[in-house]
């Protein structure tokens, strides 16, 4: 299994800390691997999922303009993704075309401070 690892010590530990929060709170199996929280840092550790960005799903529309299907796709995927995390009654901030992962079981979110 690939992992990413997000470390934030000073002001950065609390997005980290909030990230940790919503992984657990959500429950999705598979993201958080492990995590550790201290007086002035945090740490997590989740997996890495495989498969382009949203912002990569548009690299043939942004660079010749073909791709049109690809990148519909792409982004009704992502709204799908969103919208099933606010039926868990949960909002993304800052949501960003590379917070969107096109795996094959689907978008996966990521970066949930």
């Amino acid at each position: 299994m690939r992992i990413s690892v997000k470390t934030g010590t000073g002001d950065g530990s609390a997005a980290v800390s909030r990230e940790i929060g919503v992984l657990r709170a959500l429950g999705w199996s598979g993201h958080l691997v492990a995590s550790g929280e201290g007086a002035d840092s945090a740490w997590l550790i989740s997996r890495w999922f495989e498969g382009p960005s949203t912002w990569d799903a548009f690299t043939r529309f942004r660079e010749n303009g073909t791709g049109h299907r690809t990148g519909l796709n792409a982004a009704v995927d992502l709204c799908r993704a969103v919208a099933d995390l606010h039926d868990r009654g949960w909002v993304h901030a800052d949501l960003q075309p590379d917070h969107g992962i096109h795996t094959s079981d689907g978008v996966r979110l990521i970066d949930l401070a």
